[in-house]
């Protein structure tokens, strides 16, 4: 219960901050992985990977517990 229940909080995270960089007009955003002796080999791979809002709904989580997010990409 407590795996899922984090889980859903990571989706509920990674959805409202996603929704407040669209709403700033924030084009891209870069995944941050939290990197321990924890973070599995998918999240470390895609530590840094840029995608777009649209891209990126929906893809954190990416498995139970995972501790990932978003960050915003400025763009010059």
């Amino acid at each position: 219960a407590m795996a899922i229940a984090r889980s859903e909080s990571t989706r509920v995270a990674s959805q409202g901050i996603l929704n407040h960089y669209k709403n700033q007009e924030i084009k891209e955003v870069r995944f941050l992985a939290s990197i321990s002796q924890r973070t599995c080999p998918i999240c470390e791979s895609l530590n840094g990977a840029i995608f777009t809002i649209q891209e990126a709904q929906g893809v954190i989580p990416i498995h139970e517990n995972c501790r990932c997010s978003w960050i915003k990409v400025f763009t010059t």
